[in-house]
């Protein structure tokens, strides 16, 4: 009875070998699982479209003085207001922005993908200038191929989107098939 109630376990400098090998590997599949869930998640943010509340140029204009001033400046700058409120105040300064979608899954038409940033501009511009909204996508960071996508429109039904597409074609004389229709 006193052999049963001890036992000893003997490995062997293989089979301990194996043992840690297979911790490794095991560990490795983990993070390499790990990581794959990470550039989905990127994925999926990258593609909502966060507009900043103000532009840079606001935010540099906005940008407050030194505490150091003198008083002379300070009262320089008292006088200075007393002048401003009596003439008419000036509207605030447009920006040009790019325009942008209302809302997320739309429909557009991708009508090219060029590896080149400038390229992609030039076609966004084009378009845009014949009065489509249109945008560049930057490549996703997960993306093997580095393609700056080029779409028009922003359409709300996909039937929408069937209409502009059989009106560019007709109207570039190009195929059907050199446009197609995503949702983003």
């Amino acid at each position: 009875m006193k052999n049963k109630d001890y036992r000893e376990l003997q490995i062997s400098s293989s089979a301990l070998i194996f043992i840690f090998l297979a911790i490794i590997i095991v560990g490795i599949v983990i993070f390499l699982l790990g990581v794959s869930v990470g550039k989905r998640q990127a994925q999926i943010t990258g593609t909502a479209q966060i507009q900043p509340e103000n532009t840079f140029e606001e935010v540099v204009a906005a940008k407050p003085k030194p505490l150091e001033e003198s008083k002379d400046d300070i009262s320089q700058e008292i006088a200075g207001h007393q002048d401003v409120q009596k003439q008419e105040p000036k509207p605030p300064p447009t920006t040009k922005t790019k325009p942008q979608p209302a809302a997320n899954n739309l429909y557009y038409l991708q009508v090219g993908a060029f590896q080149d940033q400038s390229a992609a501009e030039a076609t966004a511009g084009k378009y845009r200038s014949q009065g489509y909204v249109s945008i560049v996508v930057p490549p996703s960071p997960s993306s093997t191929r580095q393609l700056y996508r080029v779409r028009i429109g922003g359409y709300a039904s996909r039937s929408e989107a069937d209409r502009a597409k059989n009106q560019l074609v007709e109207s570039e004389g190009a195929k059907a098939r050199e446009y197609f229709i995503v949702r983003q």
